[in-house]
């Protein structure tokens, strides 16, 4: 390569990041509008949906076991399945999420979610949903990790932790609403009689396709356009939420400069997340324990079927009431008091 040519080489580079810079400013200053309303509706939705059949399993799986259709080790084969799909879902969302770009790794995530909820309510035996539930799993698990990094790559940076807290509060609400899925279909009205557990998984399967389906007109994150250099694509979208900022009266957010201090350091972020590792780990211990096992303990200890899935839907109704605390505490009391005072309470 010649000098003039690496001259020309290094300018086309030095554009680029001026540009990515120029893009990712005016990303900074936006503030909520009718396109940033849509994503966090959507999203919310997804991870709804998601929180529904997390929790449903442990209300689902005392049925199968006491209609005939599974034995005890395999009711526990598939708690695990599905636990497992989980983690390994987790771990790959954040691969498939920077390759492909958040909205498809969204569709993706959410299309294996739905068909094989589907797909596990029409199982044939116990084998083939025990299958059907690590795959379950795996869409699960990577939904949940691909839709906060979408709420925080389009919430305004100053208001984050709100945000990404309200999404937590809306996801909370699946949760007792799952558990009464299964109270109403399986106690209440079970037009399939001892098989009625199969219209739960039903109900979420096809809400998880119509979310799909509706996401469909959701624009991809800016952010990740900029880092892999779709700036046309990214500023197409900056454009669209300035346009509209301006239309509603919405003025610019205030460009905030933090200095360089200690706490930026990789050790501080290091240890900032180990402790938030130990906090979710002992949180999500807790909550999947019993939201899994609480109804076939108290249905061990005497209570019908009826009364421990009441119980644990009634118990489960705190779930979103803590998370809207959460999300109207975090800006005021701060990210260290808020969490380190839910783990005290939790514990």
């Amino acid at each position: 390569m010649s000098q003039a040519d690496k001259t020309a080489s290094g300018g086309q580079a030095g554009e680029g990041v001026d540009r990515a810079a120029q893009l990712m400013r005016r990303m900074d200053a936006t503030q909520p509008t009718a396109t940033f309303k849509k994503v966090m509706a959507l999203t919310s939705a997804g991870v709804f949906v998601d929180a529904m059949d997390v929790y449903l399993a442990g209300g689902v799986k005392s049925t199968l076991a006491e209609t005939g259709f599974a034995t005890n080790e395999q009711t526990a084969a598939f708690l695990s399945a599905g636990f497992l799909g989980l983690f390994i879902g987790s771990l790959i969302a954040g691969l498939i999420g920077d390759k492909l770009g958040r909205r498809k790794a969204f569709q993706f995530n959410l299309l294996l979610f739905g068909f094989a909820t589907i797909l596990g309510a029409l199982s044939p035996n116990m084998t083939f949903m025990i299958a059907m539930r690590f795959f379950v799993g795996l869409g699960l698990g990577s939904e949940l990790v691909t839709s906060f990094s979408m709420i925080n790559e389009f919430a305004p940076v100053a208001r984050r932790g709100r945000w990404c807290a309200i999404g937590s509060t809306i996801a909370n609400c699946g949760s007792p609403i799952g558990m009464f899925l299964c109270l109403f279909f399986i106690t209440i009205w079970s037009p399939l009689g001892q098989e009625s557990w199969r219209l739960v998984f039903s109900v979420i399967g096809v809400a998880a396709i119509i979310v799909c389906i509706a996401r469909q007109a959701m624009p991809e994150s800016p952010r990740w356009l900029i880092q892999h250099g779709r700036f046309d694509d990214a500023e197409a979208i900056i454009s669209r939420i300035e346009r509209e900022m301006r239309e509603a009266g919405i003025s610019p957010a205030e460009q905030v400069v933090f200095e360089k201090s200690a706490m930026d350091s990789d050790a501080h972020l290091a240890r900032n997340l180990f402790l938030g590792i130990v906090v979710v780990i002992g949180t999500s211990l807790t909550q999947y324990t019993y939201t899994t096992f609480g109804p076939s303990i108290l249905k061990n200890i005497g209570l019908a079927t009826q009364t421990s899935l009441l119980s644990t839907t009634i118990t489960m109704l705190a779930a979103p009431l803590g998370a809207l605390i959460g999300a109207l505490l975090i800006e005021k009391l701060g990210r260290r008091v808020e969490v380190s005072g839910a783990f005290i309470w939790v514990a």
